[in-house]
């Protein structure tokens, strides 16, 4: 059952893994994580939009990532099941080659690292066996949001729509969860986070056996400061995901999920899980590549729709810069003739109309 809590080897090192979906709180947690004392990657991806604070993850590391889910026929935002039996051997020895480099380059010799990238969540045997392989012990964090949350951030972030970000949630928590059973682990509630990091702090360290290297009083005002609430972009209740249409698969899950950051475990999760894993994998290969598709041609259509509009609007912007033009003009017209009706009506200008007549007599007559 989830409920087991085995601890890291006592003489080994650890890598902390955060295993959670895209915009489900994963940079907030590894921020904390890193206030109590873990060791961040040397290559930071700088922030960005959506995470003015910072991504805290390695740059290296999304880097074979994207590479490795390529190999797989896939990509970040694919809900698709991966066939990992389909590489062949001598391509995922140079990846894993390749993957206790970046664990020593990024990491070192130093302490309880953490290392977080959604891409995790589907990908999570390849990086244990890595940590293995450098005789580092590996244990999980799985941050959980709920998914109406999720796709809502994507949608703003990403321009999602709310269909595909309920699918990728699906796919990263249902794969990160099967992967994480033989490893000592804690679901954290996103929320919970935020609301009491305190609380969130000691369960993670009784879960996966762990004693912080900088104790909570002494990183209180930093995590304190670092965790406010603009990083909580939307906030349903967690019950109004059970009101919503969102497909049963998805409610179902998260409802366990929900009840595991709060330690209530039921014989039975781990069987509804897998039922649900299984249904999904098999939707998945027989709708994914005609979905996958569609969505291309959408994109595609998307992106000469956006190229019209970008032309729509550089044109409506030179439209606007005429009629200033004109309305300019117009001004200079108007106010010359206000001053010359307002000279010929003024006082002197009546009363040196004689001279001006004798002048042009003048003028004539030479």
């Amino acid at each position: 059952m989830n409920g087991e809590r085995t601890s890291p080897e006592s003489d080994r090192k650890t890598a902390i893994l955060i295993a959670g979906m895209h915009r489900s709180g994963t940079s907030a947690l590894t921020r904390t994580l890193g206030h109590l004392g873990a060791t961040l990657p040397r290559t930071l991806l700088p922030p960005g939009p959506g995470n003015e604070s910072g991504h805290w993850e390695s740059q290296a590391i999304i880097s074979l990532n994207d590479q490795l889910l390529q190999a797989f026929g896939s990509h970040w935002a694919d809900w698709r099941a991966i066939d990992k039996s389909q590489r062949p051997t001598p391509e995922m020895k140079a990846f894993h080659q390749r993957a206790m480099e970046v664990l020593l380059e990024e990491f070192g010799d130093l302490g309880l690292w953490v290392i977080k990238d959604p891409r995790l969540c589907r990908l999570l045997p390849f990086w244990t066996d890595a940590l293995q392989q450098v005789g580092i012990a590996s244990a999980m964090v799985v941050p959980v949001r709920n998914p109406v949350d999720v796709a809502g951030s994507l949608s703003d972030r990403d321009g999602f729509r709310t269909g595909l970000g309920h699918l990728l949630w699906l796919r990263h928590v249902l794969d990160a969860e099967a992967d994480s059973r033989n490893f000592p682990r804690v679901f954290v509630s996103f929320n919970a986070l935020l609301d009491n990091w305190q609380l969130a702090a000691e369960r993670i360290s009784a879960g996966i056996g762990l004693v912080w290297p900088q104790p909570l009083k002494a990183a209180s005002l930093q995590i304190s400061d670092f965790l406010q609430p603009e990083h909580r972009h939307h906030n349903l209740p967690d019950d109004a995901l059970l009101n919503s249409d969102v497909a049963t698969w998805i409610t179902n899950t998260f409802e366990i999920l929900d009840r595991w950051t709060r330690d209530d475990f039921q014989d039975q999760d781990h069987s509804h899980l897998d039922q649900t894993r299984a249904a999904f994998d098999s939707a998945s290969t027989l709708f994914g590549p005609v979905l996958a598709e569609n969505t291309t041609q959408i994109a595609e259509l998307e992106d000469t729709i956006a190229d019209q509009e970008r032309k729509i609007a550089i044109r409506d912007q030179k439209i606007t810069e005429r009629d200033l033009q004109v309305a300019e003009r117009d001004q200079r017209v108007a106010d010359r003739d206000q001053f010359i009706d307002a000279m010929s009506r003024s006082v002197s200008w009546r009363t040196t109309t004689p001279l001006r007549w004798i002048g042009d007599r003048f003028k004539r007559s030479k």
